[in-house]
């Protein structure tokens, strides 16, 4: 069984049995007449210790905190077991030690805020609505989604009493007792269905129940029974899959699958799907299953029964083994995959191309996320399906057929090629004999062949291969030949000792360019030298049979299924914005519902969609539907943190306190690379504790919405939710754990950079030991990009884990370079050696992202062909993609680098990072167009920089234009490079009589080393017909300054500042904006030169 299922399953029947405590304006089940708020009385009880609490209030082990009562009917009428507060089968918030309030006369245990954590002195974040006025928000101030409601900071203190454990609530301003129980109520105590409900629908806005709302949100209650958007933001809305159209659920399953779900409640499939022809009779309702089958077969389908016949290599379905072990399947589905829910009859369901379909982009078919997407590569999607099928219950025979398999890998190799790959970047092939089979004649391409080699006599044999580029070649896994590099046709020879019989053979090869070569000889006992004939090579495929049954497609049931599938209501999860058939009753809206009634009725009626909901689950919904108005309310940031983690499952593979976490069996299967000895920390997914203060919003949105991975060492992958369903639990981790003053940078100025560049370094606290650097490798262990720091981290949490790295990630691998709780001071020429000083200097350098100057220690990983600038700049002439044939590349040392077109005069494009690969320019025949190493890479505008325009309003000329002269404006004359003191170049241009020089500079900026154009033009006259062209985008606005210095923003992305030269926008014939600079020309009677303008353009991204 699909262990999320099972693991929601546990936590809503452990809940359903308890009952709620309402604290606010109304009074509690059972209170008398009259009577006041209950007493509260302390307890020292850990919040999270087991006491089975009966459906009737009474506790059976652990402090009685109300006296047994008897059950309502209703109650009565459903109750089938106790629940448990604790332990692990209760969405009860654990926590180390947390004293709770045993409320007298209630029923329900109300845990302190789970938002009070660590020492009790510490300062805690609330909700806004729980804020004082005044409170300014917390962390970066430009936020781009609503933040507002749950962004500010409460201060709240708890101060323990040591005489009888008792404790009491102390304030920034005063709080009365009723505020404080408001506080508590609103928290949910354990999330259980006990820790706010009410009898009456109006009665309470502060009740919460993870369990119920998580179960509302999984049987999409409002995709039928409307509700304000302010509840479905809150419940968390799960659409039901995408089944219709020419890509529909009739190109994906088989009929007698389809049949299956549209039957029963899809239970064999795992999906929570209601029976919605439950109250026919038994005659119509096979008619009506069978006329919705021939519709749903239509789209997309029926898929061929051929198509389920398939032949799959060994070797494809071991690869698939190994990543679904590896990658993270297990800790939602287990390790056997055979136990999953419809897993068992994967193959009666799935043909191989629908399932590796689905498995490379499930989002597509299931936009809720209930199946993420794990970013799978056509390789591995293939491979994962190729093992669920190999697995299930169908008809598969391995057959061993002649010939190798042959798998082909894409890309550059070295040594003997890629014979250690499984599964290539396309299906593999079967070759007679060893060669290079349909991929003669390709450049950058490596080759695994693998299979049985026959030794047709025991004793003493010898192999020749002959390869262009390298190869090798191994017998039982040892190798027996060895013929690496890049060279052309050479044989190499090995000798082995074999017995007569089959054994494996594998045969590694790659090809960089020129001509390709792959052969194999032998000679033995008996057999002369000769090429090892196709009769002694052997392979291994499964064949499968699904044996699906024939379908023939009926049109006229396909059309009134459609019918149907309208007016049953198939249409409210699977196709949300297709009209309602006129004559459809529509559904109550959600505030309109009762308990107990329609679907929610132990005996549904005919007219109701039939989930199975079992009694402790039709007694969480009673509670939901009781307490729609309390929805309206947003949660407070931990426990919506808490409801998104159990909704998508995120304790599967992550825990944080008071939420969960993965199992002792989970947390054994996870997987590191066997390099990164960083014992539980390089192959668990990190705890989730504090996440919100530690990333930067951009970052958890980008981790959360498109798994973003920065741990090379971690197997496990992070799954894809999408945005639609990850961008809330973004807002609820900062509003829930961000603290303001962590969000505040150092002072940065070019002594600290340098500062922090030689302390990353190895001569000093030697980061560059396990940490990457802007892609190049580690000394050691491939930890964290560096370069990615500073994007990813919010400042203070950054400061406090180098400071002392075991208090923000004990048990850590992370040196603390700074001892004593990071007190010591070390290196006293840096910053005087004060600790603070040199960890905020280390932070600004690594502001400078991919633009950063390597660390020394760093060995660039690099071919023989890479232009690694260091101490100067390199200019290298080549044919560059997207420019001209004559472009000059430059590579600063500052990690910032441009292209300069001379063919027309013009900078045509910047980037950061790596700077260029020559091999294209240098090896062999050469003449290849080049491309940029590095990433960031910005395109300058087409056309000249710098034109001669009638008026301000003039069209932009094109390269090859002419001016009212009559002259090539745009084709400005390359005038040659001249370089400073530092070797930076300097590009002139000229025309009638202008004369242009552009000096590129590079500016240590924090977020990333900026580039300055600073232009000096001069003339013989004075004219005030030039312009300068600095961008063109769909959004140009101004930022700040005025006059002739200015700032503007493009595309809201990044920013231009222009100085000393007047600057505006206007807009071209095509809709597009442009940012224009009036080249200020002043006489300076110069001998040289009699009018001269200078100015710079700042370009920041």
């Amino acid at each position: 069984m699909r262990l999320a299922a099972v693991r929601r399953s546990k936590l809503l029947r452990s809940a359903a049995d308890t009952r709620s405590t309402r604290i606010g304006s109304s009074k509690p089940r059972h209170q008398a007449p009259g009577s006041t708020l209950p007493r509260v009385t302390p307890s020292t009880r850990s919040s999270c210790q087991a006491s089975a609490v009966t459906t009737d209030g009474g506790v059976g082990s652990g402090p009685t905190m109300h006296p047994g009562r008897p059950p309502s009917s209703s109650t009565k009428a459903r109750r089938d077991r106790g629940a448990v507060i604790g332990a692990d089968r209760t969405p009860c918030f654990r926590r180390r030690r947390s004293p709770f309030l045993r409320i007298a006369g209630m029923e329900s245990t109300v845990l302190a805020s789970p938002l009070m954590r660590g020492p009790p002195s510490e300062n805690r974040s609330l909700p806004d609505r729980f804020a004082p006025k005044g409170i300014r928000r917390i962390d970066e101030p430009a936020l781009p989604f609503e933040f507002g409601a749950l962004s500010r900071e409460y201060n709240l203190k708890i101060r323990r009493k040591t005489a009888g454990g008792s404790f009491a609530l102390k304030t920034t301003k005063t709080a009365g007792a009723a505020t404080a129980l408001s506080i508590f109520a609103s928290i949910g105590g354990c999330g259980d269905p006990g820790s706010g409900s009410t009898t009456s629908p109006a009665s309470d806005i502060t009740w919460t129940s993870l369990a119920a709302e998580n179960l509302a949100a999984d049987a999409s209650c409002t995709a039928c029974h409307e509700a304000e958007p302010e509840v479905e933001r809150r419940i968390g809305v799960s659409p039901g899959p995408r089944i219709l159209g020419v890509d529909g659920v009739g190109a994906r399953l088989s009929p007698a699958a389809i049949r299956t779900r549209v039957r029963g409640h899809g239970a064999e499939s795992g999906l929570r799907m209601p029976d919605l022809l439950h109250g026919l009779d038994e005659a119509e309702q096979a008619v009506a299953v069978e006329e919705l089958v021939h519709f749903l077969v239509e789209q997309g389908g029926p898929i061929p029964t051929d198509a389920t016949r398939m032949e799959i290599s060994t070797a494809r379905i071991a690869q698939g083994a190994s990543l679904w072990e590896s990658i993270g399947c297990t800790a939602c589905h287990g390790a056997d995959a055979g136990d999953a829910v419809g897993f068992g009859d994967l193959a009666g369901a799935w043909t191989f191309e629908s399932l590796a379909n689905f498995l490379g982009d499930p989002l597509t078919v299931h936009p809720g996320g209930r199946m993420p997407s794990l970013e799978l590569s056509d390789d591995e999607r293939r491979s994962i399906a190729a093992f669920l099928l190999a697995g299930g219950d169908m008809t598969k025979t391995t057959a061993s057929k002649p010939g190798l398999q042959l798998d082909f890998f894409e890309g550059d190799f070295d040594g003997v090629g890629p014979i250690d790959a499984v599964g290539g970047d396309v299906d593999p092939v079967r070759v007679p004999v060893p060669g290079v089979g349909p991929y003669a004649g390709r450049d950058r391409f490596g080759l695994h062949l693998s299979g049985e080699i026959e030794i047709p006599t025991s004793g003493r044999w010898n192999f020749y291969l002959t390869s262009d580029d390298g190869s090798g070649l191994r017998i039982d896994g040892r190798t027996v030949v060895s013929n690496p590099g890049i060279h052309g046709e050479i044989m190499e020879r090995g000798s082995v000792d074999l017995d007569a019989g089959r054994h494996a053979i594998d045969i590694g090869m790659f090809e960089a360019s020129g001509g390709e070569r792959l052969s194999l000889s032998w000679s033995g006992p008996g057999v002369a030298r000769q090429p090892v004939p196709a009769e002694a090579f052997f392979s291994d495929a499964v064949v499968l049979d699904a044996g699906w049954a024939d379908f023939e497609l009926d049109e006229e049931m396909a059309r009134r299924g459609a019918v149907r599938f309208a007016q049953t209501g198939c249409t409210a999860c699977h196709v949300p914005d297709m009209p309602q058939p006129r004559g459809t009753a529509a559904a109550l809206p959600l505030a309109s519902l009762v308990a107990g009634r329609g679907c929610l009725s132990s005996d549904v009626p005919a007219n109701a969609p039939d989930y199975g909901f079992d009694t402790a689950e039709l007694a969480l919904l009673d509670e939901f539907v009781s307490n729609v108005r309390a929805l309206l309310e947003p949660l407070p940031g931990d426990i919506a943190v808490a409801h998104s983690m159990i909704r998508l499952d995120c304790i599967a593979c992550h825990e944080r306190p008071d939420v969960g976490g993965p199992s002792v069996e989970a947390r054994a299967r996870f997987a590191s690379d066997d390099d990164a000895e960083l014992g539980d920390e390089g192959r668990i997914p990190p705890p989730l504790d504090g996440v919100g203060n530690k990333l930067r919003l951009e970052a958890l949105r980008d981790v959360l919405a498109n798994g973003t991975k920065v741990r090379p060492y971690m197997k496990t992958r992070m799954p894809i939710f999408g945005d639609a369903q990850t961008r809330d639990l973004v807002v609820h981790l900062a509003a829930s754990d961000s603290i303001a003053a962590d969000g505040r940078e150092p002072e940065f100025d070019e002594e600290r950079v340098a500062a922090g560049h030689a302390l990353t370094g190895t001569d000093g606290v030697s980061c560059v030991q396990c940490h990457t650097v802007a892609g190049h490798p580690a000394l050691g262990i491939p930890a964290v990009d560096l370069a990615t720091m500073h994007a990813r981290i919010r400042p203070g949490w950054f400061r406090k884990h180098l400071l002392d790295p075991q208090k923000t990630n004990p048990g850590t691998r992370m040196t603390a370079s700074w001892g004593n709780g990071g007190t010591e001071r070390i290196f006293p020429e840096l910053l005087g050696g004060d600790p603070v000083k040199q960890v905020d200097a280390i932070r600004s350098y690594l502001s400078l992202g991919e633009s950063m100057p390597l660390p020394k220690g760093v060995v660039p990983d690099a071919g023989e062909y890479a232009l690694i600038p260091i101490d100067e700049p390199i200019l290298f002439g080549t044919f560059m993609r997207d420019v001209s044939p004559r472009t000059i590349a430059v590579g600063l040392p500052e990690n910032l680098h441009f292209a300069w077109d001379a063919e027309h005069a013009r900078l045509a494009k910047a980037w950061r990072g790596a700077f260029m690969d020559a091999e294209g320019t240098w090896r062999g025949r050469a003449g290849q167009l080049e491309a940029p190493e590095g990433r960031s890479v910005l395109q300058m505008p087409d056309g000249p920089a710098i034109a001669m325009l009638e008026t301000r309003d003039a069209a932009w000329p094109t390269a090859n234009a002419r001016d009212p002269a009559g002259l090539r404006n745009g084709a400005w004359r390359f005038a040659g490079v001249t370089r400073d003191d530092e070797r930076r170049p300097a590009f002139n241009s000229e025309l009638d009589g202008v004369r242009i020089t552009e000096r590129p500079l590079p500016r240590i900026a924090e977020g990333g080393t900026s580039l300055i154009r600073r232009f000096t033009v001069g003339s013989d006259a004075g004219r005030g017909d030039l312009y300068m062209r600095a961008a063109i985008a769909t959004s140009i606005e101004p930022v700040a300054g005025e006059g002739d210095e200015r700032i503007w923003a493009i595309n809201g992305e990044r920013t231009v500042r222009v100085s000393g030269a007047n600057s505006f926008v206007r807009e071209d014939p095509g809709g597009m904006k442009e940012l224009i600079v009036k080249v200020p020309l002043k006489m300076v009677g110069r001998e040289d030169v009699d009018f001269e303008g200078t100015f710079d353009v700042e370009l920041a991204w």
